[in-house]
């Protein structure tokens, strides 16, 4: 059956199952795969009360309604931005396309490090950003209560100038629990996260509110503004593409299948041995949100999903291969 043929209206039944549980955010669940794509919305806003932080909370924002403008997040391959040879160490861009403007980042064990940024196009570059210490993105792993600060260092070059700059912040997860977004889209399990950062260049205080869900790279929403009376608040809500999140870079038979479907607490898999070792598997739920998996002995331990149907998907270079299943 072709995994096409799935019905998201009757998918989401299953997901409805799903409980607030305290959320711990990973290296594993967080970094994204080349060529993911976000639907975003974006307004700048008057008063906006990001609401209590605190365990299991419901950030209701259903009533926020100033006008949008949609934009569109692309995860890239390093060597599909601009300025790349700027960036050796890079595993993905960041890309918000309608603004031509590309981050850095770097996936180490602890974190997801911004390494830097460009914006403009390769032959008009407006402005750019090399970290000579790179900044933790985010910190892992992370769960309600953590905090720490950071420190990072950076040359600026804005039209042919350049300047030694400094960022010094703090970053709390100080809540988790529901949000409802203004579109009335609601996600279960997210983890909200408090930065507070100043840099050298702009000694005024940038405070951003963001909630994460575990599996998602880009926030599903972000409010964020500046202790000054110049400055307008913003928000940002964003979602995942689903068909970007198990569209097959290239479809490709590994000689993968699901021993027993549906599954329960173990999902076995039949197929050559060598090749479990060789590939990348995770899961994706029917929101789009993507969680990587280790297979020990042909078998990946499944216990916590929720009830409802998922994608397995096994990849390489070559390509992927993706098993629709479900757990019961």
């Amino acid at each position: 059956m072709s995994l096409k043929s799935y019905n998201l209206s009757f998918l989401l039944i299953f997901w409805a199952s799903v409980v607030v549980a305290q959320p711990v955010l990973t290296t594993a669940s967080q970094t994204p795969e080349i060529g993911e794509t976000y639907e975003v919305q974006y307004a700048e806003v008057g008063s906006f009360i990001p609401g209590p932080g605190g365990a299991n909370q419901t950030w209701d924002f259903s009533d926020q309604a100033p006008p949008f403008f949609q934009l569109q997040f692309s995860i890239l391959a390093p060597e599909d931005g601009v300025s790349s040879v700027d960036f050796p160490d890079a595993d993905f861009v960041w890309l918000l396309d309608e603004f031509e403007a590309y981050n850095y980042y770097q996936v180490t064990d602890t974190g997801l490090d911004l390494v830097g940024g460009v914006s403009g196009t390769p032959d008009d570059i407006l402005f750019k950003e090399i970290f000579t210490d790179t900044e933790d993105g985010l910190h892992f792993p992370a769960t309600y209560q953590d905090s720490y600060t950071y420190y990072s260092a950076f040359t600026s070059f804005f039209f042919g100038t350049s300047s030694m700059n400094e960022r010094n912040g703090v970053v709390e997860y100080d809540g988790y629990g529901t949000i409802i977004l203004p579109d009335g889209t609601t996600y279960n399990n997210v983890l909200r996260m408090i930065i507070r950062s100043t840099t050298t260049a702009f000694p005024i205080m940038e405070t951003q509110y963001a909630w994460i869900l575990p599996g998602q790279f880009v926030p599903v929403m972000v409010y964020s503004f500046e202790d000054d009376d110049e400055s307008v608040p913003t928000i940002y809500y964003s979602k995942k593409n689903i068909e970007t999140s198990v569209q097959d870079r290239a479809e490709v038979d590994f000689g993968l299948s699901i021993r027993t479907n549906p599954v329960r607490d173990q999902l076995q898999l039949r197929g050559d041995f060598q090749l479990f070792n060789e590939l990348d598997f995770s899961i994706v739920n029917p929101l789009g949100q993507q969680q990587r998996y280790q297979v020990l002995n042909g078998t990946i331990d499944v216990g916590s999903l929720p009830a409802g149907v998922y994608y397995l998907v096994a990849s390489n270079q070559d390509g992927r291969q993706v098993l629709p299943f479900m757990k019961e």
